[in-house]
């Protein structure tokens, strides 16, 4: 049932994104009369051979232009005619362009056209982050309710950067944190300077994480690496799983999974989840007495138990709630932060700052991202981000995306001459192969993850 949930979750955000995109370059398009042919939801071919596996799963022709549901669930396209993309027929090539073609308009309106996509794509992103600042608010765990607590708990991955379970941090380069989960911005990550400022044992610390602090994080995605020590107890036990044949109650505080401290609910369910098909020794604490037990883990990874984390509470939680002209200030300014970390994470890949093999996620790490529970705060959070990452990659000047076709016309206005249309296709051709090489690339290291389980 998860994995349905996250599919569906998935599939919703790309439906609403790529519509969202093709509705930008389909209304740019009939504003300045531009004949539009095709517009579809995924495509009805194997991208990126527009001859290959023709079909549709639904199409209906209105008005001049058929509306369509393709069967290949990695894009879709509004097909403009006269202008050369990978639905384009070469043998037309040269010829007198028709008045309602995108070629027989001026350059500027194809410019438009062109950036439509993109346009919508951000103001979706606004659209968005403004409606969760509206409804949702802006809701952070302090780090002075952190520190009030537990600290934090570190991986051995993360200790070999510096980090000690236990820790509690009070500052980012010199500035005071506020809030936990500024560990994990992008401006921190990125950081050529790392320096954190902790209290550990009752003594200050500082220490550098130094650069494979992003890397590490990016490549171990399904692995606790740093999370809030949090005390978890059973909330309920599950018919028929092996914990509810054991001596397990209802309000027991889970200790250990074979000798492994469970600093979280999620540290806890790792444990178990690396056992699978096996024995494992669970310690509770019962009152003041600490209870071990022995259970059998299903095939599944689990032990038939839900959890309550009790260390935090609702006043640990700051609020804060907008009217909606803050809702659009905030939404605004949280949408370009968002692309701004797009071109941010980007430059870091290019650079070599970050590992493109544990940074770069495809369809099956960004459904992971969604979770295996229906979060509607969680879901539009994701579209947001990814609309705003949408936008910032299909501005790239590479041929065949949105960025590419642009790069010819500005270099049609700078100069006075359009570019061979037979050199364009030709280089449309290239953007084709260097896109397919990236999703061979990217559905690859989705693949290794999920194998190796990082």
């Amino acid at each position: 049932m998860g994995t349905l949930i996250m599919i569906g979750q998935i599939f919703l955000a790309l439906g609403i994104l790529i519509t969202i995109h093709e509705l930008g370059h389909f209304l740019a398009a009939r504003l300045f009369k531009i004949r539009v042919d095709k517009f579809y939801l995924f495509f009805d071919f194997l991208f990126p051979m527009p001859n290959v596996l023709n079909f549709a799963i639904f199409k209906k022709k209105i008005g001049g232009t058929e509306y369509g549901l393709g069967w290949f669930p990695m894009g879709g396209y509004v097909q403009i005619a006269g202008m050369v993309d990978e639905t384009t027929d070469k043998d037309n090539l040269g010829k007198e362009p028709e008045p309602d073609e995108y070629r027989a308009k001026p350059a500027w309106q194809r410019l438009v056209v062109l950036m439509g996509g993109i346009i919508f794509n951000i103001v979706l992103g606004i659209i968005i982050f403004t409606g969760i600042k509206a409804y949702w608010g802006d809701n952070y765990l302090s780090a002075s309710a952190v520190n009030a607590k537990h600290g934090i708990y570190a991986s051995p991955e993360m200790e070999k950067l510096g980090f000690k379970t236990g820790d509690k941090i009070v500052a980012l380069n010199g500035v005071e944190m506020k809030r936990y989960e500024e560990l994990f911005k992008t401006d921190f990550l990125l950081a050529d300077k790392k320096e954190i400022t902790a209290i550990r044992n009752g003594s200050q610390v500082q220490y550098d994480p130094g650069a494979e602090y992003g890397n590490t994080l990016a490549g171990n995605k399904n692995t606790p690496m740093l999370m809030v020590i949090d005390k978890v107890v059973v909330d309920s036990i599950l018919p028929g799983g092996s914990a509810y044949k054991s001596d397990l109650k209802k309000g027991d505080q889970l200790l250990q999974v074979d000798g492994k401290t469970a600093f979280t609910g999620r540290l806890f369910s790792y444990h178990v989840q690396a056992n699978k098909n096996s024995e494992v020794e669970i310690a509770v604490l019962r009152s003041l007495d600490t209870v071990r037990m022995t259970m059998k883990v299903s095939e599944e990874g689990t032990i038939g138990v839900a959890m309550k984390n009790i260390t935090f509470s609702e006043e640990d939680i700051t609020r804060e709630t907008f009217g909606f002209g803050q809702a659009i200030s905030k939404g605004t300014t949280a949408s370009f932060n968002a692309l701004a970390g797009s071109v941010k994470g980007f430059g870091a890949i290019f650079s070599g700052k970050l590992d493109a093999s544990k940074s770069l996620s495809g369809p099956v790490g960004i459904a992971r991202m969604f979770g295996a529970e229906w979060n509607w705060q969680r879901f539009w959070n994701l579209t947001g981000l990814l609309s705003m990452a949408l936008a910032f990659f299909n501005v790239l000047p590479i041929p065949g995306l949105d960025g590419g076709h642009a790069t010819f016309v500005l270099y049609e206005m700078a100069t006075g001459r359009m570019p061979n249309e037979k050199f364009q296709y030709a280089m449309q051709a290239v953007g084709m192969v260097i896109i397919l090489s990236l999703m061979v690339l990217i559905f690859g290291l989705d693949i290794y993850n999920a194998i190796v389980g990082n």
